[in-house]
């Protein structure tokens, strides 16, 4: 008997593999009795084009991926789009799942292998089930402890079963509703930022450039008469502050709250002329980021203006070679990408992000004080 065609959980990338499983599940169950061991969903991979949900119950509560035409979201986060790769891991990781060994049958026992129920205060179990569009479930297990030996073996019940196994199999649900998202947001290397200007909501305003891609640090654009930089390494640090911005929330921009306060805007500019404009809220004790990239051919910075005069001299020859790709047209590209991503979202950000998103010039400067000579000692001229 041929297995069904995958349709459902974007075929173009699993549409063999899981024509491969369902296969082993109809040689295996015809061959061996599921109570010594092989596949403990035998039917399931006839029906993975029926799952819509996958639904998740732990300890601290539960949370639910679910399916969207051909896209997977997290409900719980809005919808925000989940990790297809982990989506299908899991939708395939309990079809494949094997039973290797029974164990104990003793409800009494559970917690010693992370079995007991879901909402046990000790040795809780992780509940998984894979349901349809009408919320009907097509399979379901509890997951317990890692068995001794390490690999992909743990130890497992189905709900309603008081059996539990010992398993093979690759699932890796964790443990909330964020370990099912991307959340790095950013990645905008430090190298590519030439201009950050961060925008108080009173309107102040703190600028740092570099003058050509070969200058490593960053500089404060005007320093007020009187004053000096009181960390030169803070300034820097602002040409790296969406070198990686990891989330530690995401929620709908519609559902944000008010701001507290007005918003704190940063701009970032890249030679390339990619802009990101991060807007930062205060909300509940949070910095909540919302971001939109753009293009703008007006600062693009090529790289022979960035390197003229290098290698000047008499009978200097200057090598060039044609970039594969537009540097400009890429990052027009990636701002489109960009926004794609992340409009309509906005993210908690990490402490030490949103420290660097909200800079003013007055974290960066202090007053210009002259050095007190020792005592006895004659002032410097």
């Amino acid at each position: 008997m041929k297995p069904k065609t995958l349709i459902g959980l974007a075929a173009i990338t699993v549409v063999v593999t899981v024509a491969a499983v369902v296969a082993v599940q109809q040689r295996e169950s015809a061959i061996r009795p599921q109570a010594g061991g092989g596949p403990l969903f035998v039917d399931l991979g006839d029906k993975i084009n029926a799952v819509a949900k996958i639904a998740i119950t732990t300890a601290d509560g539960g949370f639910t991926i679910a399916r969207d035409g051909d896209t997977w979201g997290v409900v719980e986060k809005s919808g925000y789009p989940a990790l297809f790769d982990k989506v299908k891991a899991t939708i395939l990781g309990l079809a494949e799942m094997r039973g290797l060994a029974t164990k104990t049958d003793d409800a009494a026992r559970y917690a010693e292998i992370g079995l007991a129920d879901p909402g046990a205060e000790e040795g809780a179990a992780r509940r998984l089930a894979l349901l349809d569009d009408g919320g009907a479930e097509l399979a379901a297990i509890l997951l317990g402890d890692s068995g001794r030996g390490g690999g992909n073996r743990i130890y497992v019940r189905r709900p309603d079963d008081p059996q539990s196994w010992l398993a093979a199999a690759d699932l890796d649900i964790g443990a909330s509703a964020l370990d099912w998202i991307d959340r790095t947001v950013l990645r905008i290397t430090h190298d590519r930022v030439n201009r950050v200007v961060i925008t108080q909501p009173d309107g102040g305003a703190l600028i740092v450039g570099r003058k050509d891609r070969a200058e490593p640090r960053f500089s404060i654009a005007d320093i007020p008469d009187g004053m000096k930089v009181s960390s030169a390494s803070m300034i820097n640090g602002l040409g790296g502050a969406i070198g990686f911005v990891t989330a530690e929330d995401v929620i709908a921009a519609a559902d944000l709250p008010a701001a507290e306060e007005g918003a704190t805007t940063a701009r970032f500019e890249t030679f390339d002329g990619l802009v990101v404009t991060v807007s930062s809220t205060t909300h509940d004790g949070a910095l909540w980021a919302q971001i939109e990239a753009a293009f703008d051919p007006a600062i693009v910075v090529s790289e022979e203006s960035s390197t003229a005069g290098e290698g000047e001299g008499e009978g200097a020859a200057v090598a060039k070679t044609e970039p594969e790709t537009d540097p400009a047209a890429a990052a027009s590209a990636e701002a489109e990408a960009l926004n794609a991503r992340h409009a309509g979202w906005a993210y908690a950000l990490q402490e030490y992000t949103g420290e660097q998103m909200t800079r003013a010039l007055a974290d960066l400067i202090e007053e210009d004080v002259p050095e007190q000579p020792e005592d006895g000692a004659a002032p410097a001229e």
